[in-house]
């Protein structure tokens, strides 16, 4: 994490251990309950984590990692709040994601400036053809100091492809950069984040009939070949990787084929969901949404998508199915010097 003071809050940043899984749990929003302890012992056991010690050695602010590699369950006890301390956390936990022994797939991550940062870049290492799939994501609330930090030959490297994410609003300020550096870019998606909120706002699926199983990495080829992004050979191993490292749900035939699927992607947002075109109209996008839906619940997971705003099957599908959207947001992903 670049552009970070020293703080006497930094000896001070630890991590859980198993003695503190009772604490987390009680105060968990999906905690209170043996689903819920086992859920946070198995994330603590072997993710990382990062907390802050009060002088007696125990934690009184935390923060955890997913199975998906996402930062979450952040939470301050109330005699200590307003202090700083979940800021600090963002930091620390940073840091720990990115030590070797955690991750084999780094990623970088600027502010503008620590603690009052008002840009957050995360920028993830390129090392081979497949890795032209992995997103830069800009998050700001002020576009001059958005717009300095793109600028910065430290934050993007504007000679090479890149593939970055971010608000729609900030549009104009990522072309105008573009513009003036002599860059070509296409807009590759604009999408509708659609969450749900509530997992009994699902309604009754009847699966009957219908034999449910999940991808393996052998099914990579098949989901590549039908993904719209794919075919090339470039995504090849993102799918493969997404396989083997997080939720997938499909549909099989007779022949024990998979015949439609939904894959997660390392953001934990569900996606790829395609069915085969001689197998359409027969409610497996339903029934698989609602599998991964619950699946992802379980877990204690955010349960969300992404729908290009021109997919109407698709966005009547997860609206239908009780998703919900802040009609104030919309995301892009924008294709620099495209190969």
């Amino acid at each position: 994490v670049f552009v970070f003071p020293h703080s006497e809050l930094e000896s001070r940043i630890s991590s859980l251990d198993l003695s503190h899984v009772d604490l987390v749990n009680k105060t968990w929003k999906f905690g209170g309950n043996k689903q819920g302890y086992n859920n946070i012992k198995n994330l603590i056991s072997n993710f990382p984590s990062c907390c802050i010690m009060d002088s007696q050695g125990q934690p009184v602010s935390w923060m955890l990692v997913y199975d998906y590699c996402a930062m979450g369950i952040l939470y301050t006890l109330p005699e200590h709040r307003g202090k700083g301390y979940a800021k600090v956390l963002v930091y620390g936990f940073l840091v720990l994601l990115n030590r070797p022994e955690n991750r084999s797939d780094p990623v970088k991550v600027f502010v503008d400036r620590w603690p009052e940062f008002s840009v957050v870049v995360c920028k993830p290492q390129y090392e081979q053809s497949g890795d032209l799939f992995k997103d830069t994501l800009f998050f700001a609330n002020d576009e001059a100091i958005l717009e300095e930090t793109i600028r910065m030959t430290s934050v993007l490297d504007w000679t090479r492809y890149l593939c970055l994410e971010m608000d729609l609003h900030h549009m104009e300020t990522f072309k105008a950069v573009a513009s003036e550096k002599g860059v070509p870019s296409h807009q590759l998606a604009v999408c509708h984040m659609m969450t749900l909120e509530d997992i009994s706002n699902l309604p009754s699926v009847d699966s009957s009939g219908i034999s449910i199983s999940s991808l393996d990495e052998s099914y990579s080829g098949l989901v590549n070949q039908t993904w719209k992004f794919g075919k090339d050979g470039e995504a090849l191993r993102m799918i493969r990787n997404m396989l083997a490292h997080f939720p997938s749900c499909c549909v099989l035939d007779a022949e024990g084929k998979p015949v439609s699927w939904i894959l997660t992607y390392a953001s934990c947002a569900m996606g790829m969901l395609y069915t085969l075109p001689e197998h359409r109209e027969k409610g497996y996008a339903k029934v698989l949404v609602s599998t991964m839906a619950k699946k992802l619940h379980a877990q204690g997971l955010p349960v969300y998508c992404y729908v290009e705003e021109e997919n109407k099957v698709s966005y009547r599908l997860f609206k239908n199915l009780g998703f919900t959207e802040d009609p104030s947001h919309r995301v892009t992903w924008f294709a620099y010097n495209d190969l």
